[in-house]
C-alpha cells in the first residue's frame, strides 16, 4: 500500500491533546445547597451516533456527609449567554436525570459512575449536539460537601478549550480553569458505549512516574496497534527532565529495535548521533525526533519506550482510567496503554487501564486512507488542528 507524506511537521496523535505544566487532578467542592456544578460541551462519541444516554460518570475527590444530603445528576441545555459556554438551567428535551442518591452511599476518591436516569427518562444525542450535564444537591444539611476532579490547565491556554466546567454559586455560572473530567455512557440494542465532551480529559487518575536507570520500574512504554499503516518521524513525550538527565527514546516491534534517539546532556551521542537537548525542571511536551521516518503495520503490536541512561531523575506523565472502554475516548483509543520493564530489559508488564502521555507524529499514511472502512475519529478526537 503506498504511503503519502503529510505537509507540516507535528502532524499525527499529539498527546495528551492541550498542553498542561503540571499534569494533575483539581478538586471542586459542592458544598452548600444552592451549589451547581456543570460540564458542558460538544458530544463527541468515537462509535457515532444517535446513541441513547443513560448515564454518566466522574472522578470523586473528599466526601463529608454528616447531614444527610442526597445529590442528583442531570441533563441540561447548554445556554446562550456565553461565552464560556454554560447550562441553559433548563432541560433538553424531557427532563432527564438519576434519582437523588444519599450522599453517605458515595466513596471518596473513587470513580463515581451514576445510576441509570430515571426510568422512560431518555435522551438521543448525537455527536455534536450541544449538552450540559449539571450535578447538584437535591437535599441538603449540615455542612456536607463533594468534591469533583477535573484536569489542570495553564491559564493562558482557557481560551482554547472546547469544553467547560463552570460553577453556579450565587445563581450565576462561572467557568472555571479546569479541563473537564466526564464519560457519557450509552445503552441500544443492548450494546455499551462511551462518549464524552470534545476536548475533555475522562481519566479518573492524572499523575506522574519518577525514573532512573536504577529505578523499578526504569522503562516505560506505550504499546500501541495502529489501525491503519503509517510512518512516524518523531515523537511528543510528557515529562519532566531533571539536570544531567539522559535518556533514550525507542521503538520496538516485539524484541527487536526499530529505531532510537537520544536525548538529554548536549555531550551525549548514539550511534554518532549527538543528543537533543531540553531545558531541565520544567514539565512539557517535548518533542524528540528519529533519525529518519519508521513505518508500522495495521495490526501490529508495537512498543514507544523511554529509557534513562544515568542516575538522574526524569519524570513521565500517565493517566489511569476506571474502565479499559473509556480509552476510546483518547487519542488512539484502547489499543493505545501502558507498559514498563525493569532496568537491562526483559519482559514488559502490561497495564491497559493506564496511558503515558506520549505522542506520535506522523510522516505519512496510507494515500486511500479516506476510502471505505478508513479510521474514524476515535484515532484523532481532535483532529489535524489541534496537533501542529
Amino acid at each position: 500500500m503506498a504511503q503519502k507524506n503529510l505537509l507540516g511537521p507535528g502532524q499525527g496523535i499529539n498527546y495528551p491533546q492541550m498542553l498542561m505544566s503540571s499534569p494533575s487532578l483539581i478538586a471542586t467542592a459542592m458544598s452548600a445547597a444552592t451549589t451547581e456544578l456543570g460540564w458542558s460541551g460538544y458530544a463527541y462519541i468515537p462509535s457515532g451516533g444517535p446513541k441513547t444516554l443513560v448515564r454518566v460518570g466522574f472522578p470523586l475527590a473528599a466526601i463529608t456527609s454528616a447531614g444527610g444530603s442526597t445529590v442528583k445528576v442531570e441533563v441540561e441545555a447548554v445556554g446562550t449567554s456565553g461565552p464560556p459556554m454554560q447550562p441553559a438551567d433548563v432541560s433538553l428535551g424531557t427532563p432527564v436525570a438519576i434519582a437523588p442518591v444519599a450522599l453517605s452511599s458515595l466513596s471518596p476518591n473513587a470513580w463515581w459512575r451514576t445510576a441509570a436516569f430515571a426510568s422512560g427518562a431518555t435522551l438521543t444525542v448525537n455527536p455534536g449536539d450541544k449538552i450540559s450535564i449539571v450535578a447538584s444537591f437535591a437535599t441538603y444539611g449540615g455542612s456536607d460537601s463533594l468534591q469533583f476532579r477535573n484536569a489542570a490547565l495553564t491559564s493562558a491556554a482557557v481560551a482554547l478549550l472546547q469544553c467547560v466546567f463552570a460553577t453556579k454559586i450565587g445563581g450565576t455560572w462561572a467557568a472555571v480553569a479546569l479541563i473537564p473530567n466526564v464519560v457519557l455512557e450509552f445503552l441500544d440494542g443492548g450494546v455499551t458505549s462511551w462518549g464524552t465532551l470534545y476536548g475533555a480529559i475522562p481519566c479518573s487518575f492524572l499523575s506522574a512516574l519518577t525514573l532512573n536507570s536504577g529505578s523499578t520500574p526504569s522503562e516505560v512504554g506505550l504499546a500501541f496497534t495502529p489501525a491503519l499503516p503509517y510512518a512516524i518521524d518523531a515523537v511528543n513525550i510528557g515529562m519532566i527532565v531533571n539536570a544531567a538527565a539522559n535518556w533514550t527514546t525507542n521503538l520496538y516491534q516485539g524484541t527487536t529495535l526499530m529505531t532510537t534517539a537520544l536525548s538529554g546532556s548536549p555531550s551525549a551521542t548514539i550511534s554518532g548521533l549527538p543528543a537533543q537537548i531540553y531545558v531541565a525542571g520544567a514539565g512539557r511536551t517535548n518533542l524528540v525526533t528519529f533519525p529518519g521516518p519508521t513505518s508500522v503495520a495495521a495490526g501490529t503490536q508495537y512498543i514507544l519506550s523511554v529509557n534513562p541512561t544515568t542516575a538522574n531523575n526524569i519524570v513521565v506523565y500517565y493517566i489511569d482510567v476506571a474502565d479499559v472502554n473509556h480509552l476510546s475516548l483518547h487519542p488512539g483509543g484502547v489499543n493505545y496503554s501502558y507498559c514498563s520493564r525493569p532496568a537491562g530489559g526483559g519482559a514488559w508488564t502490561f497495564l491497559t487501564t493506564r496511558r503515558p502521555m506520549f505522542g506520535l507524529n506522523f510522516f505519512s499514511l496510507p494515500d486511500d486512507t479516506g476510502g471505505g472502512g478508513g479510521q474514524n475519529r476515535a484515532a484523532l478526537p481532535s483532529g489535524l488542528s489541534a496537533l501542529g
